[in-house]
């Protein structure tokens, strides 16, 4: 993301991509006349502000590079021509696979991502899932984790989507996509008109005909409760459909 007031008739500064991991460079884009530019680099990290860095970067065909300070996003500010902001998010390297428990958690399509062949998840979900980029995150985590560069993402998240539209356009959604994995999330909107068995039973039919008629992995991801619901509420409820 860059951001900065701008100058007539030139693209404002950006980051060749959002994300990084730490231990390689942040490739930005720079409106500079300049052989360098003054910078200052600071972050925020989990545990709130990060550690910070002052310097001075080569311009190299209008781009410099920042190497990451720490895991979490990255504010440099610039000094050229006007004064931008770029910001960055920078996560630490994946671990290496575990090739057993892999195989143990996607039977189907594991030999896939592990043998360097094409491997496509696909995301399945609703706003929760539309309005954010986690399927870019896990591209990079699977590419880099798994050594496959021909790991890709498709994603068919849209807003106000149930598990029920997910049975119902399933050929839409799953069949025309052919995955390897499918990863699911619903719940937000389900619960405003469906019964617990009911969304239950929308995510068995979703589950075993990824399984049958994809040959893929189903992956269920946390279901979003609803946030005006209170825990200790519901635990104390011994109805597990409630009304809510």
């Amino acid at each position: 993301l860059g951001l900065g007031p701008g100058v007539a008739g030139q693209t404002p500064v950006t980051a060749e991509g959002p994300y990084v991991f730490t231990d390689e460079d942040a490739i930005l884009r720079v409106i500079s006349a300049g052989a360098s530019v003054e910078y200052v680099v600071r972050t925020i990290t989990p545990t709130g502000w990060g550690p910070a860095r002052k310097g001075r970067a080569a311009v190299e065909k209008g781009t410099i590079r920042i190497a990451p300070l720490a895991e979490g996003i990255h504010i440099v500010s610039l000094k050229a021509a006007s004064p931008y902001e770029i910001r960055f998010l920078a996560m630490d390297p994946p671990p290496k696979i575990d090739r057993k428990a892999l195989l143990e958690a996607l039977p189907y399509s594991g030999p896939k991502l592990l043998e360097g062949k094409p491997f496509v998840f696909l995301i399945m979900g609703d706003s929760v899932t539309a309005s954010s980029d986690y399927g870019t995150l896990l591209l990079m985590l699977l590419r880099r984790a798994a050594n496959n560069p021909k790991v890709t993402c498709v994603d068919r998240s849209k807003w106000g989507m149930t598990a029920d539209h997910a049975v119902r356009l399933f050929r839409e959604i799953a069949l025309n996509t052919n995955p390897d994995a499918g990863l699911i999330m619903y719940g937000l909107n389900d619960e405003r008109v469906f019964a617990l068995d009911a969304y239950l039973e929308s995510y068995r039919f979703v589950a075993e005909n990824l399984r049958w008629q994809c040959h893929a992995d189903p992956v269920f991801l946390m279901p979003t409760p609803h946030y005006a619901i209170p825990a200790e509420a519901a635990r104390r409820r011994p109805d597990s459909n409630p009304p809510w």
